[in-house]
Order: C-alpha cells, then structure tokens, then sequence
C-alpha cells in the first residue's frame, strides 16, 4: 500500500516554508524561479531518504506571474545521489544513473498569502530505478 502512496504524491506547500513569505509580494515570480521552489518543496515533504532534482521542465508560454489565479507547472525530476540529511545545494548533486525519474504537474496560487504551490508527482512507466538485480 505504502507503495502505491508514492507512485502519486501531493504536497501543498506554502512559499513561507522557506522563508520567502518576507518577499514583496509585488515581486512576481518567474516560472523558473516557482519551479525550483516546487523542487524544494518535494524534496522537504517527500520522505524520501534522497534528493530529486530538476530534469526538465515544459516552457509555459501562458505564465503570468501577476495573475489572481492559478497557473500551472510541468517538469520532470529525477533521484540524485545524495542523501537529503547531507546536502546543502542541490544543484550540486548528480543524477543517480538508473535513478527514479517523475512527473510533476501541479498549481501555484500566487493570490494566497503566502503563496501556495499544490504539486502532484508521478513516477514515469518504464523509468523506475531497478533494484535487487
């Protein structure tokens, strides 16, 4: 059952998590900049023993980082090889070859104080990591 359970994965996370609530919130975020914040927030909620980074995201032609409603994300994330205890910058850790890659769609709300990002990330078929070989 567990296991079922991190095959789709939701996180509602809250920017303020990681300090950013002290932002202006007349600064709108680029869609870059959420994306590695949704990163962040799987990382942190995840549970996983090891850390997921950015493998590729879908360009959103229609972001509107000022808008009063949601806008969606799309990008991939893949096992890296450190362990989240031990890591200070993840963009220094390198892909685990084999590694689990997911799918990750979800919303950002930049309307709610703070904002809120609502993520759901699914392994990819035919991506899972082989393991007891």
């Amino acid at each position: 059952m567990e296991g079922n359970f991190w095959k789709t994965w939701m996180v509602v996370g809250t920017l303020s998590f990681f300090g950013t609530s002290s932002l202006p919130h007349t600064k709108p975020l680029t869609y870059k900049e959420v994306v590695a914040l949704a990163v962040a927030i799987y990382n942190s909620r995840s549970g996983e023993d090891c850390v997921y980074r950015l493998l590729g995201a879908l360009a959103e032609p229609q972001w509107d980082p000022i808008s009063e409603s949601h806008q969606e994300l799309n990008f991939t994330i893949k096992e890296t090889m450190c362990l989240l205890e031990d890591v200070v910058f993840f963009e220094e850790c390198g892909f685990k070859e084999g590694g689990v890659v997911r799918q990750c769609t979800g919303c950002y709300f930049f309307d709610e104080r703070p904002p809120v990002v609502a993520l759901t990330c699914v392994v990819l078929a035919g991506m899972e990591e082989e393991k007891g070989e």
